[in-house]
């Protein structure tokens, strides 16, 4: 008496995951042929579930029905050699698929980084944004806005919305000292609101985590000399008030050679209390 495992229609196909009315088709059509129990109902084997999966991984591959059979019913048929050619298969498959899933990833990098560009810049003259991008765009090796967008993608936009507050509310500050000397304890107050949110800004960017060790008295004087030299940024400084770029660099160099040179390990987490 064979007391070989069997399987009702039903039990196969909750085992491999394919529906009834698959498995009546495939009956149907002499793909996977059933055994007729004493009762008269559709019976698998397990040598019928062993076949079932060479079928499910050729659909997977974009295999016909006429082809898997062709295959399958060949009278030269090594059922190892077949496991190892799917094997192969398979996992070309999965190298394309790890392909597009890194372009998918990439492109919403570069979406959420667009994104959160455009809410720094949402209170700024559109035209101006628009050549900032341009002028962006030709110091990238690429020549594409790609780089710049990749840079801000580890911002949510909840947190490029509250970065353009936070320096919108400091501007405004700002603006009001511009008539006070820059060694002033007012206007170095504010440089070390924008050391904060210069810190916190790099150290999401970056997204350093516990790595991070602040901006360096190096990278402010760095930032602070771009104030002035780098087009965008005295531009963008020049838009909120006239003559604030100068007058700003200068505060900043101040700043960095009074304050920060010496004590970088003291401020170093100076903003990242509001990240």
């Amino acid at each position: 008496m064979n007391k070989a495992k069997r399987y009702s229609v039903s039990q196969l196909s909750k085992l491999a995951g394919v529906s009834v009315r698959t498995l009546h088709h495939y009956d149907k059509i002499g793909l996977l042929k059933s055994l007729r129990g004493a009762n008269g109902y559709r019976e698998y084997t397990q040598t019928h579930l062993i076949k079932l999966q060479q079928i499910i991984v050729y659909k997977e591959l974009e295999f016909s029905l006429e082809e898997i059979q062709s295959i399958l019913n060949a009278t030269d048929f090594d059922l190892l050699q077949v496991l190892k050619d799917q094997k192969s298969m398979l996992l070309k498959r999965q190298e394309k698929t790890q392909l597009i899933i890194n372009s998918l990833e990439n492109s919403m990098s570069i979406l959420n980084g667009q994104s959160n560009l455009n809410i720094l810049f949402k209170d700024l003259p559109s035209e101006k944004v628009e050549r900032w991008k341009d002028m962006i765009a030709q110091i990238t090796e690429s020549g594409t806005l790609d780089e710049f967008y990749l840079s801000l993608q580890h911002l949510s936009n909840e947190e490029a919305e509250f970065e353009q507050r936070c320096f919108d509310e400091w501007v405004e500050n700002y603006k009001s000292l511009l008539s006070l000397p820059v060694h002033s304890e007012e206007v170095q107050a504010s440089v070390e609101q924008h050391f904060a949110i210069t810190n916190r800004l790099t150290y999401m960017i970056e997204d350093s985590g516990a790595d991070f060790k602040g901006v360096s008295y190096e990278g402010y004087v760095e930032h602070a000399d771009s104030v002035v030299s780098n087009d965008i940024a005295r531009d963008m400084y020049e838009h909120y008030s006239i003559g604030m770029a100068s007058h700003l660099h200068k505060a900043m160099l101040h700043f960095a050679d009074n304050t920060l040179k010496g004590n970088s390990d003291k401020f170093k987490n100076l903003g990242l209390d509001n990240s």
